[in-house]
């Protein structure tokens, strides 16, 4: 909710300063346009009160327009983090749940070790550091995938000249031609 009024206030903010940008040029522009057809300046005052008008109608609007603008597009980018990150939250609450539910099945303490591994592995575990952090031997490693690839709670892929392991619901490219 908050996060909406944020983006609301960041386009509002964004749409005063391309107006106030706008205004501004044509402002300018006919200011040009008024200089150029030959308005003669005969004083040393008029020259001054034409300086100073050039700042008040062009200068000024414009570069607050800009800053405006800026500030809306740093608005709208750090709402976009915020949203970025409460995704991230939520993918990692729904990931440790479906780990949880993973591991409390009917998984021996081999099988719940590997599964414990893998889910440490955001993009999934190259099977070499399986073995590595398990303390497993490769063969008991192999096997123990095996096994879960059978029951559908991981998926294998060439990875160079290992394999990369995911969870089966992770959804992640299993090699590095994949996605």
């Amino acid at each position: 909710m908050e996060n909406n009024r944020l983006r609301r206030f960041s386009v509002f903010i964004i749409g005063i300063g391309s107006l106030l940008v706008l205004v501004s040029v044509i402002k300018g522009v006919t200011m040009l346009i008024t200089f150029f057809r030959g308005i003669p300046l005969y004083t040393q005052r008029d020259i001054s009160v034409n300086v100073i008008s050039v700042a008040f109608n062009f200068v000024i609007p414009f570069a607050g327009g800009v800053l405006l603008i800026l500030s809306g597009i740093t608005i709208m980018q750090m709402y976009e983090e915020i949203s970025h990150r409460k995704i991230i939250k939520q993918n990692e609450r729904s990931r440790g749940k479906e780990v949880g539910t993973i591991i409390n099945s009917s998984l021996n303490q081999n099988e719940k070790a590997i599964v414990e591994i893998i889910s440490s592995y955001p993009d999934g575990a190259l099977q070499s550091d399986i073995v590595l952090k398990s303390g497993f031997s490769k063969v008991k490693v192999h096997r123990i995938l095996k096994k879960l690839e059978n029951r559908g709670l991981v998926k294998r892929g060439r990875f160079g000249i290992t394999n990369r392991v995911i969870l089966n619901f992770q959804n992640k490219p299993l090699s590095r031609h994949e996605g």
